[in-house]
């Protein structure tokens, strides 16, 4: 695989990702109105697969509603994370990634580029 052909898979996969977590909050949200869902997935500066993450709801009151697991989404943000490993220069690893959903469907994905991002990380917010 090329590392064009590598980034492309990923930014499949984040497509994917994000469909089943549209799909997955809409199906919780039963009609009720949202601004949007985010993923928020770490992994530690020594490069390895393993990861902490949270998934919440934002309301139109500004709170937000934590969910758990949506299947299928863990596997690809692993697939996503070794694809970076094998085929893109060091100076192009991402360590996070934050993943946000809108009720249009629309989704934006903004990649963590610090080692030690995961030090920060707070799993209450």
């Amino acid at each position: 695989m090329t590392r064009e052909e590598a980034i492309a898979q990923i930014v499949e996969n984040f497509n994917e990702i994000a469909k089943k977590i549209f799909d997955h909050v809409m199906d919780e949200m039963q009609g009720k109105p949202w601004v949007s869902a985010v993923t928020d997935r770490r992994f530690g500066p020594e490069g390895g697969s393993s990861s902490i993450g949270k998934y919440r709801i934002v309301l139109p009151d500004g709170s937000r509603k934590g969910f758990e697991y949506v299947a299928g989404v863990g596997p690809l943000i692993i697939e996503s994370f070794n694809l970076r490993k094998s085929h893109l220069p060091v100076a192009d690893w991402w360590y996070g990634v934050l993943l946000t959903i809108y009720p249009d469907g629309g989704h934006r994905c903004e990649f963590n580029y610090d080692p030690l991002c995961v030090q920060n990380f707070d799993l209450k917010s």
